[in-house]
């Protein structure tokens, strides 16, 4: 689903920044061929949100049959949010994705050249309230 592709700008990945391809292309083979049933993910906040949310970790090694919306719980427990604020998880093209996809499907179709399923963090108040 794009719903949001043309409201929602993704900037470069901070890590990929950080880190060479190599380096990058290294740690990722070496969780994958550690935990072949986990996939190697980062995840960062958009830049939009960082005021308001910070993840206290970029990597993560997640089950492969997770679903997007079980890795959302996950993440929503981590940030601490109010209850009326939502998280969406987005691939680096800025297409949502949904809950009910599974972690595995979302690797094969997403993931980097260096082996990682790069996801950014955004939240949106619910209701219609207004930061």
């Amino acid at each position: 689903m794009n719903f949001f592709s043309s409201n929602v700008s993704v900037e470069p990945c901070n890590y990929k920044s950080k880190t060479t391809f190599e380096g990058r292309k290294k740690e990722a083979t070496n969780v994958l061929n550690k935990y072949p049933e986990k996939i190697p993910v980062i995840c960062e906040v958009h830049p939009s949100c960082k005021k308001l949310i910070e993840l206290s970790s970029t990597k993560y090694i997640v089950p492969r049959d997770l679903t997007i919306g079980q890795f959302l719980i996950t993440l929503r427990k981590k940030i601490k949010l109010n209850s009326a604020q939502n998280i969406f998880l987005f691939n680096e093209a800025g297409t949502l994705f949904t809950t009910t996809q599974l972690l595995s499907t979302v690797y094969q179709e997403n993931k980097d050249p260096d082996g990682f399923l790069y996801i950014t963090v955004s939240i949106q108040e619910a209701f219609g309230a207004l930061f």
